[in-house]
């Protein structure tokens, strides 16, 4: 599970936790939107997006999933970046054979990217 923070007033307060959240680690990406309510984590040839619902009762976390990656998108190791308003993402795969990369861009429509 991860846990996202708030500075709010000079203190940090726990704004939720996302729940199954990938292990983190050295080759994990993440980013989170300029608002705060938008987070993209990601790991071996997955990536995973989460948005903020604060009046989300339901469940034990107040980030819900948000949408799905197509099935046949392959990332690798990956890195993200994300736009101000978290709707875009570029996420990136290094080279699996010789020195090429390569770049996915995603965008969301509705709540599929």
């Amino acid at each position: 599970n991860s846990f996202v923070y708030e500075l709010v007033s000079g203190q940090w307060q726990l704004k939720g936790e996302i729940l199954n959240t990938p292990r983190a680690t050295p080759a994990t990406g993440t980013c989170i939107s300029a608002d705060g309510n938008f987070i993209v984590v990601s790991t071996h040839q997955q990536a995973y997006a989460f948005q903020y619902n604060p009046e989300d009762n339901i469940t034990e976390t107040s980030w819900v999933p948000v949408g799905t990656f197509p099935a046949d998108a392959r990332f690798g190791y990956t890195r993200v970046s994300c736009s101000t308003d978290g709707r875009t993402m570029a996420i990136g795969r290094p080279s699996t054979s010789g020195w090429v990369g390569s770049v996915s861009v995603f965008q969301a429509v509705e709540s599929e990217y």
